[in-house]
């Protein structure tokens, strides 16, 4: 019977991953889920990519690999995206200097990207902007 259910358990994960990479090479938007949430430390997965804001290190980091020093931070922005009828999407990314952008992740949920926004907000210090 265990050993059933962990065979159940593989094929479900493995098919969650499956659909995952399959989303994100369509390009389609992926869900957020919030791991830890602390004064200092934000972690949230945006899909399957782990995002990190710590006050500590004052670093934004994705995978482990540095996106940005706090400093380098203007803006937490908000974009909409909408493509044919039914397909809408809200990037979430950090405004850097120099006019660059980082794209934190697309999700399918606009909840979901104001709750993004907002918490990467609090941890930074960068205001939250909305793009149409």
């Amino acid at each position: 019977m265990r050993q059933r259910f962990a065979i159940q358990q593989f094929i479900r994960e493995f098919l969650e991953a499956l659909a995952h990479e399959f989303r994100t090479f369509l390009g389609l938007p992926g869900k957020l889920e919030v791991v830890a949430e602390e004064n200092n430390r934000f972690v949230a997965l945006v899909g399957r990519r782990e995002v990190v804001a710590d006050k500590v290190s004052q670093q934004v980091r994705t995978g482990g690999r540095l996106v940005a020093p706090f400093k380098a931070i203007t803006a937490i922005e908000v974009a909409y995206t909408r493509k044919g009828d039914d397909h809408e999407t809200w990037e979430v990314a950090l405004r850097l200097l120099r006019n660059r952008r980082v794209s934190l992740g697309r999700l399918a949920d606009d909840t979901d990207a104001s709750i993004l926004a907002a918490k990467l907000s609090t941890i930074t210090g960068a205001q939250v902007v909305s793009t149409v």
